[in-house]
């Protein structure tokens, strides 16, 4: 059991191998991530952090810091592909807990890569990593379809959502407006 909890309650990263958690800036991501992350390291697993906080937000957890660079989203989703191929044709491998913190720091580069394959591989990596010891949680302060693919949502299985700046970007989420009203720490748990 790889347990971990939200508002009172235990989740297992194998039952729930895949977490995006959203809200926008200063409503507590990083936080509930850090949390979530501390809680896993007890069961010996790697960690890995890739994003423009990393360096300073992570600093104090046993992880791998990996800072963006131009371009770096692009070729960091690329060898985590390769790596799930590689753990595809092996029969040892560890458990690893990728973050993304902040999903919205690859938009830039995408395009230039082509959005499309950028997507398809973190689509694919969400869709089938879990199966190889790979997990992940994904963080985005952008709140739209051009950031919060379906395909990000459909292949993920915890959403913790928090505040949201308007109406719109709420309405996304959960349906309704409720989210506006959330202060800093506060969030929503959706299973899927």
């Amino acid at each position: 059991m790889m347990d971990f909890t939200l508002n009172n309650t235990k989740y297992d990263l194998l039952s729930y191998p895949n977490i995006a958690i959203l809200g926008n800036t200063g409503c507590g991501k990083t936080t509930i991530a850090r949390k979530i992350i501390k809680e896993l390291l007890s069961n010996n697993i790697e960690v890995e952090v890739i994003g423009s906080k990393a360096d300073f937000e992570y600093s104090d957890i046993n992880s791998k810091i990996d800072d963006n660079d131009d371009y770096f989203y692009y070729s960091f989703i690329e060898d985590l592909y390769n790596e799930l191929n590689e753990r595809k044709n092996s029969n040892s491998n560890g458990i690893k807990l990728i973050v993304l913190d902040d999903l919205t720091d690859s938009i830039p580069y995408t395009p230039l890569y082509g959005d499309e394959g950028f997507t398809n591989k973190l689509s694919s990596l969400l869709r089938e990593g879990y199966k190889y010891g790979m997990y992940f949680i994904i963080i985005s302060q952008r709140i739209t379809d051009s950031v919060y693919k379906s395909s990000f949502r459909d292949n993920t299985h915890i959403h913790i959502y928090m505040r949201c700046n308007n109406d719109k970007e709420s309405e996304f989420l959960v349906g309704d407006n409720s989210l506006t009203s959330f202060g800093r720490g506060e969030y929503k748990v959706e299973l899927k």
